[in-house]
Order: C-alpha cells, then structure tokens, then sequence
C-alpha cells in the first residue's frame, strides 16, 4: 500500500492502527473472507430487523429533500430508458452488435 508517496508493509499498516487484520496469501485467503463476512453478518442481528435497521440508520444520514431528489432523477431516468425503448434505439444498437459479430460458418 502506498500512504503519503511511501509504500507500507501490511504488518506497518497494522501497527499504525489503519488496519485491522492481515489475511493470509494464496489458497487459505477466500476462506479467510468467508469466516470474516459470515461472523459480520451473525453481529449483525437477526435477519428480519436487518434491512429495518438499514434503512433506519440510512434514513438517518439523508433528509427527507434527498431523497426526494433522488427519487426524482430515478424516475427521470426511468422515463429516459422508457423514452429510447419508444423510439427503438435498442432494438437498432441489437441490429448493430449483431452485423459486427462474426458469422457462423455452416
């Protein structure tokens, strides 16, 4: 890792406190994630409070005109897909792609 143009170690990284744990390399590091994302997932309660709590706590870090906003451009943006799907701009870049695919040779 590189911090302020120097590169760290990890061990270096983990004794300044930037991070919490070094995985091991090559064939034990997937498990090592796994065991790491299922004990996140146990500490995070029990599965029907979750999304509740998601949302709580987003809801928390945005007002209410944020999220008006964004529900605003996701339905701009919706009517933007709709608008080209009318006017058959999908249909015309399929037809495109396909001319520039290689022929099959029978």
């Amino acid at each position: 890792m590189l911090l302020f143009s120097k590169k760290k170690s990890p061990d270096e990284m983990l004794r300044a406190g930037l991070i919490n744990e070094v995985l091991p390399a090559g064939e034990g590091f997937l498990d090592a994630v796994l065991d790491r994302v299922k004990a996140g997932l146990d500490l995070a309660g029990d599965p029907s409070v979750k999304l509740k709590a998601l949302r709580m706590f987003k809801g928390m870090l945005k007002d209410q005109a944020w999220r008006d906003a964004m529900v605003a451009q996701n339905r701009s943006e919706q009517e933007m897909g709709r608008k080209r799907a009318r006017d058959g701009d999908m249909v015309k870049n399929l037809n495109h792609y396909r001319a520039q695919m290689p022929q099959k040779k029978k």
